[in-house]
């Protein structure tokens, strides 16, 4: 099941992460989503809003590809 196409001039409040991730990489595109650092201290990467919409679609994509499925409970968590 794919979902629809959500975008940050939806009239919604985005309801999953991945819908929540579209909107981010729509409207802050640059902006640092992650900081990576060695032992908690020493920056070592980032991770902005954009490569982690990127990063996310091509895992979900590869995943499809696979016929990949949901793991037994997966529908327990939704809307928690």
């Amino acid at each position: 099941m794919t979902s629809p196409s959500f975008s940050v001039h939806s009239q919604r409040e985005p309801e999953t992460l991945s819908e929540l991730l579209r909107v981010r990489a729509e409207s802050q595109a640059e902006k640092n989503a992650y900081t990576f650092l060695i032992d908690g201290e020493m920056e070592e990467a980032r991770l902005t809003y954009a490569e982690l919409d990127q990063h996310a679609r091509a895992i979900g994509a590869l995943l499809q590809s696979l016929n990949a499925k949901h793991p037994a409970g997966i529908h327990s968590l939704q809307g928690a």
